[in-house]
């Protein structure tokens, strides 16, 4: 898994490189799968894009906790486990409660 880091979002391509068309754009926070790699390009593995590829320099590659805390609370706040603060995980902590 992966997260697209780049503030004004990175351009999907149809192969490994900028000589190929643009296929869409993804916005800074979009979380994806890649597969291969190939010349400092990422593969698509799922989804809509799936084949397509786009820059590894613009994406930066989750551990295990950050997608347990993004899956928990990503739309809540949008932070990783390292920037949110202990107020944001008792109101997540809460919400998570509540619901069951």
């Amino acid at each position: 898994m992966a997260i697209i880091t780049t503030a004004a979002g990175l351009n999907v391509r149809t192969g490994p490189g900028t000589t190929y068309p643009r296929v869409t754009t993804l916005s800074s926070g979009t979380i994806l799968s890649t597969d291969a790699e190939k010349d400092n390009w990422s593969q698509i593995a799922e989804g809509t894009y799936i084949n397509d590829w786009l820059c590894s320099d613009y994406i930066s590659r989750l551990r295990d906790r950050d997608k347990e805390h993004q899956s928990v609370c990503g739309t809540v706040c949008g932070k990783f486990p390292d920037d949110c603060t202990a107020r944001d995980r008792r109101r997540r902590s809460a919400a998570v409660f509540r619901k069951g």
